[in-house]
């Protein structure tokens, strides 16, 4: 089973994708945390990421999505199902990810799109906070 979750920030699909990620013993590939850990590394990949989501604070673009996404997939075992969250997000990136899964023996069994409102989905990013001290979400 390989699935993947989409829906707006907010809107609990990492949450959902978690859970379905321990009930079904799946590989759980959060691609925004992916993207986080990366920036991290003190590599020109990492560093470009970095700048990208803390100094523009905007979306990695798919050239990246897609190396970082290929390093992830090329890492998991065959057997084991997969989850993925935060990604596609374009067309190009579907193609993408669909053409990769292929290429590794796998397709998408499902697809699950959360949905909520944007009002919803403001509401519930303003009250997420995190401590700079740990690093820590709450």
């Amino acid at each position: 089973m390989n699935l993947i979750v989409l829906g707006p920030q907010g809107s609990g699909k990492g949450t959902q994708a978690q859970l379905l990620a321990e009930k079904f013993s799946l590989d759980h590939i959060d691609m925004g945390k992916t993207l986080r850990e990366v920036a991290k590394n003190d590599t020109p990949l990492g560093r470009e990421i970095y700048e990208i989501q803390n100094v523009t604070k905007t979306l990695v673009p798919s050239r990246i999505l897609k190396e970082v996404l290929h390093l992830k997939l090329s890492s998991l075992s065959r057997e084991q199902g997969l989850i993925i969250d935060g990604a596609p997000r374009t067309i190009e990136q579907t193609k993408y990810l669909e053409e990769a899964l292929l290429e590794i023996g796998r397709k998408i069994t499902k697809l699950i799109f959360v949905n909520i409102s944007e009002e919803e989905a403001k509401k519930r990013i303003s009250k997420r906070w995190v401590c700079e001290k740990v690093q820590k979400k709450f």
